[in-house]
């Protein structure tokens, strides 16, 4: 989407533009942007909550409904993976995601997102937008003990993670901004499965270890180019870096060594940085980092 004032490409998650300033709250909806059209989720929202100045006041008003805003924002993020230059300027890649669909199943509490075999579909569940959460929660406040207390806590529940949780571990109810950024984070995992659709791994068998690690590799390295493509690139990739951090920690706490089907999150957290090497130096980031991290 373009903002009005200066034509730039912007996103529904801002108030306001990053590039010239221009102020979208002080308008409606339909006026903040040039050659948008509407998909059927914002005509819902619109019709929802009336004459509201702005996304993000629609949000704070609907707090207790966590099921309504989850899914809204979730689908907002996803339309701009689908939108993404490096998806949109590829004939093949955005064939194949015009036969994409995304579906938030809010009732899973698996922390878990996944292209199911042979479908060109992104299933992407509730527990890992709350877990997603619980990390910048942790991030924010520094509360970094509290990562060893989330590991114990993804152990212990196999792996699912209600949304009620989060205050458990970290001893914070999220706010605002840390929500935001949970699905901010969220970008670099619908994008990953949509490279798995794009790059046609879903009509692969993944018998082979090797073979499935492989393949969750090209998909980091579709969602790196994707990232890196974003005009948002330096916020997406703050975000991803935090989500690779804390489930290199997981792992850590759970002694696990040995990959299974995806490669070690250590290994991704040092791809992340490699891949997109020009974001991660600007945070002061690179491979001797992850070593003196976890060494």
């Amino acid at each position: 989407m373009l903002c009005k004032k200066c034509n730039k490409q912007v996103s529904l998650l801002d108030d306001r533009c990053p590039h010239c300033g221009n102020d979208f709250t002080k308008v409606d909806i339909e006026k903040r942007y040039i050659d948008i059209q509407k998909p059927k989720w914002i005509i819902d929202l619109e019709n929802r909550w009336g004459d509201r100045s702005s996304l993000a006041q629609s949000f704070e008003d609907e707090e207790g409904d966590k099921r309504g805003w989850k899914e809204i924002k979730l689908n907002e993020i996803k339309e701009m993976v689908f939108a993404n230059p490096f998806v949109e300027e590829n004939q093949e890649y955005r064939g194949k995601t015009g036969e994409t669909t995304f579906y938030y199943d809010k009732e899973n509490m698996q922390v878990n997102a996944f292209v199911p075999h042979k479908k060109r579909k992104i299933i992407f569940c509730d527990g890992y937008l709350n877990y997603l959460f619980a990390v910048e929660t942790i991030f924010k406040h520094r509360f970094y003990d509290k990562l060893t207390l989330l590991s114990k806590t993804l152990f212990d529940n196999k792996f699912s993670f209600p949304f009620e949780e989060i205050s458990e571990v970290t001893d914070y109810e999220p706010d605002q901004d840390i929500i935001r950024n949970g699905f901010i984070s969220s970008f670099e995992t619908i994008a990953h499965e949509l490279g798995h659709s794009c790059l046609d791994h879903i009509f692969t068998l993944r018998d082979n270890l090797d073979v499935s690690r492989n393949l969750e590799r090209q998909a980091d390295e579709f969602a790196a180019s994707v990232i890196a493509s974003s005009c948002f690139n330096d916020k997406l990739f703050s975000c991803h870096i935090k989500s690779c951090v804390a489930w290199a920690v997981v792992e850590k706490d759970g002694g696990i060594v040995e990959p299974g089907t995806h490669p070690l999150a250590l290994e991704r957290l040092k791809n992340a940085i490699r891949n997109n090497s020009e974001l991660a130096g600007g945070l002061g980031l690179d491979e001797n980092w992850v070593t003196k991290v976890f060494g």
